[in-house]
Formats: structure tokens, C-alpha cells, sequence
């Protein structure tokens, strides 16, 4: 099972550093007044534009893709014809990705994937 973190803070420029290292950025100021360092040096960071506000970021810790073995031959398959064959849970925990992506309209049926034959064989889709 994948590891979830929720964090929830406000986003706070510290121009100067926190006294516990010093480090100039941007940081997560919890509700206990601790913070967590985001982005450092001048707080360059995609939370840049939630300076001031309140957020809350969930964190999931994704299991490590396998190494694939760039000489072996891949397949090509289309999400639809992966959940056809009733392996797109399966392919999405390999890949990491939500499996509800395709209902929420976040990807599509006919998106293409290539897949190593060892692991097409896995799933069952070969």
C-alpha cells in the first residue's frame, strides 16, 4: 500500500532563513507554528503562487517503477484495451497513476502505451 502525508499550513516567504538552518525560501507554516522548507533560495517553487493562503498538500509515496531492460521489445496498447482486458488496476499500480484517471477525464481511452512483453505477458494482455 502506498504511503500518504497530509500537510496542512500556510505558504510563507522567510526572505532570511528559519533560525533551525538559515535557509532562505518558502516554506509550509503548520498550525503548531512549525515549518517545513518547500522551495529554497529566493522560493522559487510552483507554491510560489500560494504565498499568504492557507492549502493543504497530500502527499503518496508511489512504489518504485522496475528497471526496464532497454533492449527488450515492446508492445504498444491503448488504455482502453488494457481495461479491456481487465488489467488496468494492475497497469496503473506499475505505472503509478490513478485508475480513475480515465473517468475523471484526465486521460483518455486512446492514449497509447508501450509496454515491455515481460511485463504484457504479466498483466495477462499477451
Amino acid at each position: 500500500m502506498n504511503e500518504k502525508v497530509e500537510i496542512v499550513g500556510k505558504i510563507v516567504e522567510d526572505p532570511y532563513g528559519s533560525w533551525d538552518d538559515c535557509s532562505p525560501g518558502l516554506y509550509i507554516q503548520g498550525e503548531d507554528s512549525s515549518e517545513e522548507c518547500i522551495a529554497g533560495r529566493h522560493g522559487h517553487s510552483f507554491l510560489g503562487k500560494y504565498e499568504g493562503q492557507r492549502i493543504r498538500l497530500t502527499i503518496e509515496v508511489l512504489p518504485n517503477l522496475p528497471e526496464i531492460d532497454e533492449d527488450e521489445p515492446t508492445v504498444n496498447f491503448t488504455f482502453s484495451q488494457i481495461s479491456d482486458k481487465g488489467a488496468w488496476g494492475e497497469f496503473c499500480e506499475w505505472k503509478g497513476i490513478n485508475e480513475w484517471c480515465m473517468n475523471e477525464g484526465r486521460a483518455d481511452g486512446g492514449e497509447k502505451v508501450e509496454i515491455p512483453i515481460s511485463k504484457a505477458k504479466e498483466l495477462g494482455l499477451i
